[in-house]
């Protein structure tokens, strides 16, 4: 009897200490930071894939739980036993602690927001650059960034060049030496490559180096894939795109059958709100007559330091404020899977 007690009171000691430590967990997730793995070279060079980091939630603010109930998990679904990891009974309104705000050029990782159907805490995760800030009006000309009428000067960005040589070819050594990643697209020395333009520059002043081109898109050829999607009024593309003032809480903007697209998102999916549009042309919101709207909250713009290989506001739009979970603070594991080796050269590096 007395050995069964002391089993009941060891169990019952584990448990207290299990349930702990799992509410402890919870907190330092929910109100200080988190991890986030990189997957994609969506960011190189800034970031690689198998790069471990530090999602600070202090600096900008904690956001508190949208979903019921969900485990301190990234993943939708337990490892392994396929159980989903939430129960989403009901869902509690957006709420943040703020404690700062988000300055051009952050790192966020955020709720990928172009998903409607579940919580905006259950969204797969992302991680892009902050371009333009809540007011500001942004501009892309032939790939150029341009932020209130002055162009950026970034030495984050990579883009797609065409290299051709004068048949000789690069070897895998040279290219890693100057950290480039591309591949042969023709036997006679034409090059693929996805660099910044210090390097292109670098690249033009070898001597059996003839052509460096960037490829971009045309001037008002419209991309259906770009924002706003499938848009038959506005022609933007990934290399041309705006001018568009970002939104910003509290601003009111006019509605017209031109811009309406640009907006959609944000009043239907955002915002919660219903949007029509009669046969002759007028808009209502909740059924009532407008030509007005007054954003509920602030959004963001952000951009892939890859600008060529992206998944980013030129596809998808703006980011809303109560999507973003935090800013990328430091790489503190990382990992080159292809040679199976820890890149000690970028552990505690500070995410720029």
């Amino acid at each position: 009897m007395l050995k069964k007690n002391k089993q009941k009171n060891y169990l019952r000691k584990w448990i207290k200490s299990l349930l702990g430590a799992f509410f402890i967990l919870i907190i330092i997730r929910t109100f200080f930071f988190q991890f986030y793995v990189v997957t994609h070279n969506k960011m190189e060079n800034s970031l690689r894939p198998g790069d471990y980091l530090l999602v600070n939630k202090i600096d900008f603010g904690p956001r508190l739980p949208i979903t019921f109930f969900a485990l301190p998990i990234n993943e939708n679904f337990i490892p392994f036993l396929n159980i989903k990891s939430y129960f989403s009974i009901f869902e509690l309104p957006y709420l943040r602690i703020k404690t700062g705000k988000i300055e051009r050029n952050d790192i966020l990782v955020f709720n990928y927001p172009n998903m409607s159907d579940i919580s905006i805490d259950l969204k797969p995760q992302e991680i892009s650059r902050c371009i333009a800030l809540p007011g500001d009006t942004l501009e892309i000309k032939d790939k150029e960034v341009i932020i209130n009428h002055k162009h950026t000067n970034s030495t984050y960005p990579l883009f797609h060049y065409r290299i051709t040589t004068d048949g000789t070819y690069f070897s895998q050594h040279f290219m890693d030496s100057i950290g480039v990643k591309g591949k042969l697209i023709s036997d006679i020395g034409i090059y693929k490559f996805y660099i910044s333009p210090a390097t292109a520059q670098t690249l033009k002043k070898l001597k059996y180096i003839r052509y460096v081109q960037k490829i971009s898109d045309f001037w008002h050829y419209n991309s259906i894939l770009c924002f706003p999607e499938n848009s038959k009024t506005i022609g933007w593309n990934k290399d041309y795109f705006g001018p568009i003032v970002i939104p910003k809480k509290g601003q009111t903007v006019k509605l017209t059958l031109k811009n309406i697209d640009i907006y959609r998102k944000i009043i239907e999916n955002y915002e919660k709100n219903t949007l029509k549009i009669d046969t002759s042309g007028y808009i209502y919101i909740n059924n009532r007559l407008t030509s007005f709207y007054t954003f509920k909250q602030n959004y963001y713009f952000v951009m892939d330091d890859n600008r060529d290989m992206a998944k980013d506001s030129r596809y998808w739009g703006f980011l809303p404020e109560s999507h973003i979970i935090g800013k990328a603070s430091i790489i503190w594991l990382s990992i080159n899977k292809d040679i199976h080796s820890i890149r000690l050269n970028r552990i505690f590096k500070t995410c720029r």
